[in-house]
């Protein structure tokens, strides 16, 4: 061979297959992205038979393919896709990218907010992915909730709530993330938070306006009740 010609460097297996399923998801239609989930699935599965259930650097193997699985409606149809609402969708804390059930409560937060309601059906147990309903193994201790939600004794309590109640405020430039939010009294909130908060689908046969609890400083976080259901929202505040 030639001293000047180029040698192509022989291309890896779990490159091939993750260049496979990168080419798939790009492409965008619903086909395309469940091939390249299958992909990914082969490629994990060779990965495990090497390096168990992590990559080097302590990456769960299961967080790859939630690239490439449905993303939850921007309004909520059931009660579960407004709880799933709330969960990260990239955390480091990987077990709050999930929607998590106990035996009393089905319930999601990325950190920054909460939204929680009965698990009136009795489903079992453990974390489940968002938009799939897919019960995963995920290592991992959810937060203990009760802890971060406020009681009501020592608030202020606004009943029927809706979003045209709010004052709509917008950051300076400099304050990039969060350039809009939303004011209610004294407490500043994500926009996006509270909307999504509020758009609860209310069961047949249920009562559900709204009560907002407004705490004496802007510094705590808002609670929403949902009339009868046992749903709870909880938003943390914007610092101002």
């Amino acid at each position: 061979m030639n001293a000047m010609t180029e040698t192509k460097r022989a291309q890896h297996p779990f490159e091939a297959i993750t260049a496979e399923a990168y080419r798939h998801r790009i492409a965008g239609n619903k086909s395309n992205r469940d091939d390249a989930l299958k992909a990914l699935k082969k490629l994990t599965e060779e990965l495990e038979m090497h390096h168990g259930d992590r990559l080097p650097g302590d990456v769960e193997l299961h967080t790859l393919a939630n690239f490439f699985l449905p993303t939850l409606a921007k309004k909520p149809k059931d009660l579960w896709e407004w709880v799933a609402k709330a969960a990260g969708t990239d955390d480091v804390r990987y077990y709050l990218n999930y929607v998590h059930v106990s035996e009393k409560w089905i319930e999601a937060t990325d950190g920054h907010r909460l939204h929680r309601i009965p698990n009136a059906e009795g489903i079992e147990p453990g974390y489940y992915q968002p938009a799939t309903r897919q019960k995963m193994e995920v290592d991992g201790k959810f937060p203990d909730t009760d802890r971060v939600i406020p009681g009501i004794a020592a608030m202020e309590a606004r009943e029927d709530v809706q979003l045209d109640q709010f004052e709509q405020m917008t950051f300076p430039d400099n304050r990039p993330k969060y350039r809009n939010y939303l004011k209610l009294g004294q407490s500043a909130m994500n926009q996006r938070y509270v909307e999504e908060a509020l758009r609860f689908p209310t069961p047949v046969g249920s009562q559900s306006k709204v009560t907002a609890y407004l705490p004496d400083n802007a510094s705590s976080s808002v609670r929403f009740d949902f009339g009868d259901t046992g749903a709870i929202a909880i938003v943390m505040p914007i610092r101002l």
